[in-house]
């Protein structure tokens, strides 16, 4: 696993060609969430790259329309930034306590519906699209910021 980790990294970051099996290396990827990263250096066309495409694309149109959707709503998208090109599993907002509700009902309208509702957090899900709305961010149900602070501290581009 250490050398295939290493292996990975090397392809990655350097660009180096890859001394494993290919496929093993793919299934590494896709484990630590860089696939796309490493199909896109390795220039590895074909069903599974067009599969990751499609997926960022997917991603990338679910922020549009619901950035749109909750204009003038106290909230801002984040995700943690990572220096490889990858396909994030969910869409997370940081959302006022105070617009909560109303953003959760009007995220509703466009078919999504509550699978997850914790203390912090309402995940929501449409087929396999999944909106994560924060009061504060968490990692497995531990709160490590103050969400409503960090709002205070966010701008418009």
């Amino acid at each position: 696993m250490e050398r295939l980790t290493a292996t990975l990294l090397n392809v990655i970051v350097y660009g180096t060609k890859p001394n494993v099996n290919l496929d093993r290396l793919l299934t590494h990827a896709r484990k630590n969430k860089v696939l796309l990263h490493l199909l896109r250096v390795s220039n590895i066309q074909g069903s599974l790259r067009e599969w990751q495409e499609s997926g960022i694309r997917r991603v990338i149109k679910v922020v549009q329309v619901i950035s749109k959707l909750l204009k003038g709503y106290d909230c801002a998208f984040f995700k943690l930034i990572k220096p490889v090109n990858y396909v994030p599993a969910d869409v997370d907002l940081l959302v006022s306590i105070d617009h909560v509700n109303k953003i959760v009902k009007d995220i509703m309208t466009l078919g999504y519906r509550i699978a997850v509702k914790d203390p912090f957090c309402v995940t929501l899900t449409r087929d396999d699209s999944i909106i994560d709305l924060y009061i504060h961010p968490s990692l497995g149900g531990v709160t490590f910021l103050n969400g409503q602070k960090l709002l205070e501290h966010t701008c418009t581009k």
